[in-house]
């Protein structure tokens, strides 16, 4: 089983890889910008995947991050 620290590793390289992603297709292709602030159902469907992929990424990374503070702050806890 891995460590959270090293899946918090993992988690942030794949967020830095998938931000590197989203900002050139944002620079290439002016359907990502829209898509960020577009409602329209059924439009911009790609393009939203990718931001939402990217959302749910840089929730993983946060998620992983509480759950090292909880473990610490659980040993800090069970030490006193």
């Amino acid at each position: 089983m891995f460590t959270l620290e090293y899946r918090l590793e993992k988690a942030e390289k794949d967020l830095k890889k998938l931000q590197e992603e989203v900002d050139d297709k944002k620079k290439e292709d002016w359907k990502y910008r829209i898509a960020e602030w577009s409602t329209e159902k059924g439009r911009y469907e790609k393009e939203k995947a990718l931001l939402h992929k990217l959302k749910v990424a840089k929730a993983n990374v946060e998620r992983l991050k509480t759950k090292i503070y909880n473990k610490q702050i659980g040993l800090l806890s069970v030490a006193r």
